[in-house]
């Protein structure tokens, strides 16, 4: 079909071509909205930025998660990409222990029950990732404040034959294990943070 035909037809080429209708009063008054709402966001995340730098930087370093649902789907993605790995290597058992901030009740979740924090509503607590690397006899800990169903990073923790070791010696030791086995971290693929 050529360009004439498809603009007879009233095919898309046509739709590109043709000016739009006006916007009508609703449409204008949804644009205004949209665009004082991007313009303040744009505003927000520079001054944020300054204060924090890049926040891609500070989401991969973990410092923040918007909600339960962006934590889970982070572990689904660590589970997909080197969790399988981690488990079979290094008897990986993962936990998470959420404390809420009114009753103070504790909820244990293991990677099978991750999914069902999806349905999960968190707002007010303290949570905490567990990675036991058991044939390792290591252990990672994250802990979260939760505040308004946002994520906060509070500390990081490494136990290594069951002594508190210094993060960064505790990730350069398990580096130093995980190394020889794990292709991706030899090459510098995957840095050692991406396997806890």
């Amino acid at each position: 079909m050529s360009n004439r035909d498809h603009q007879q037809s009233g095919g898309p080429l046509l739709s590109t071509l043709l000016p739009a209708q006006p916007l009508t009063d609703h449409q204008r008054t949804l644009m205004t909205e949209f665009l004082m709402l991007d313009a303040l966001h744009q505003r927000h995340l520079s001054r944020l930025e300054a204060a924090l730098g890049p926040l891609t930087t500070a989401q991969s370093q973990r410092l923040f998660f918007q909600d339960i649902h962006a934590l889970v789907h982070f572990r689904h993605t660590f589970w997909g990409l080197v969790g399988d790995f981690l488990t079979a290597e290094t008897d990986l058992k993962y936990q998470l222990a959420f404390w809420e901030g009114t009753s103070h009740r504790k909820q244990v979740f293991d990677r099978r029950d991750l999914s069902q924090l999806h349905s999960t509503r968190i707002t007010q607590g303290c949570l905490v990732e567990t990675l036991n690397y058991r044939a390792l006899n290591c252990r990672v800990r994250r802990t979260y404040t939760v505040n308004g169903h946002h994520l906060y990073w509070e500390q990081n923790d490494f136990t290594q034959a069951g002594q508190p070791v210094a993060w960064v010696d505790g990730l350069m030791a398990l580096q130093r294990e995980l190394e020889p086995k794990a292709a991706w971290l030899q090459q510098g693929i995957l840095r050692i943070v991406d396997y806890t």
